[in-house]
């Protein structure tokens, strides 16, 4: 457009400067398009038969991939199952991961919910054994399906894979000893754990 060319004196307001940019699109997708030899407003008309329904709430795409909460209040995200907050049992919500983390969110009548699962065994171990001291104290015996249990429970998405190993983990500290700084040759070192049997 020329530099000398304004459109400040012909449209009083924002409204009728949209309204005339309306009449001037129907004016251009009336005629016949150059390449084509048809009006672009015919064009659409074929087209729209091609073309697919966008979702009701666009903004959703960005959010990941939609998953359906089961009874049990877990997702299944990447063959692993993560927990997720009560209340959402039957509801959609939408999955991607975010660095090391899989984030969970949820519409909700306030708006985005989500919650975010870290998915490192190390992460994972404090609620694990968190978990162990909470069975015992109900006498409750320690296997892999009571330990995924009571951590989806206590709100941490763990898959069976992932709680068997953090079972063997929990078993091995059972089998250690702490280390006596004060024994001789010892020398105030580090190493805060030794095992019961053979080896150094």
């Amino acid at each position: 457009m020329p530099t000398s060319a304004n459109l400040r004196g012909q449209d009083t307001s924002f409204a009728d400067l949209a309204a005339a940019c309306g009449e001037w699109c129907d004016h251009i997708n009336a005629r016949a398009h150059r390449e084509t030899g048809v009006p672009p407003v015919q064009r659409l008309a074929v087209e729209r038969a091609q073309l697919r329904v966008l979702p009701a709430d666009p903004r959703t795409a960005a959010l990941g991939e939609e998953r359906l909460v089961n009874d049990d209040q877990t997702v299944r995200f990447g063959s692993v199952r993560y927990s997720t907050p009560p209340g959402h049992v039957g509801s959609r919500v939408w999955c991607r991961i975010v660095g090391d983390e899989l984030a969970i969110v949820a519409m909700t009548p306030g708006g985005a919910a989500w919650c975010r699962w870290n998915r490192t065994v190390a992460d994972l171990l404090p609620a694990a054994r968190a978990a162990r001291v909470a069975l015992g104290a109900k006498r409750r015996a320690l296997s892999r399906d009571t330990l995924a249990d009571r951590m989806r429970d206590d709100g941490h998405g763990v898959s069976n894979a992932r709680a068997s190993l953090l079972l063997k983990i929990l078993e091995a500290e059972d089998t250690v000893t702490p280390l006596d700084d004060s024994a001789p040759g010892c020398d105030g070192c580090q190493r805060p754990w030794r095992t019961t049997g053979r080896g150094p």
